[in-house]
């Protein structure tokens, strides 16, 4: 019996050992399911920061792309407005000009005006001249008759 008793025990020698080991492989078990699952969390983490941070950035680039589209309209606003302004500058100093050309025009019939006046005052100064002349002539000359008449009737009456 003693050998029946000694497989006994080197049996739950044994068996004592391998639930030793199964005890040991459990707690392996567990502590390689709580790193597991320790990894997997820092894991998701990452993958939600790395998401995250993504999604930031193409935030980013649509903004960018937003602005750009702005800026590009906001630069043709601007050329659009400067063409604009451009036009009415062109179309100001086409009108300052013409009125420049139309006051020299005035200033000019007005000079002519007056030298044409001038000539006119001097024909009438020379009329009223020879008009006198010819009246103080006539006056003149009627005078003489008067008194060509006057002595040829006081002649007549001595007589």
């Amino acid at each position: 019996m003693a050998t029946g008793s000694a497989v006994k025990q080197q049996v739950e020698q044994e068996l004592k050992q391998l639930r030793s080991s199964v005890a040991t492989l459990n707690t392996s078990l567990a502590k390689s399911k709580v790193t597991l699952r320790y990894e997997m969390d820092e894991r998701f983490a990452a993958e939600k920061a790395a998401q995250a941070s993504q999604d930031s950035m193409q935030l980013m680039k649509d903004q960018i792309v937003a602005y750009q589209v702005e800026v590009k309209s906001l630069m043709a606003k601007l050329a659009q407005n400067a063409a604009k302004a451009q036009k009415r500058l062109s179309k100001a100093e086409k009108k300052a000009k013409a009125e420049a050309e139309s006051r020299q025009k005035y200033m000019e019939d007005m000079i002519s005006l007056q030298h044409k006046l001038g000539r006119t005052q001097s024909l009438l100064d020379d009329a009223a001249m020879s008009v006198a002349n010819v009246k103080k002539a006539e006056d003149a000359d009627q005078q003489d008759d008067i008194d060509g008449a006057l002595r040829t009737d006081e002649q007549l009456q001595l007589d």
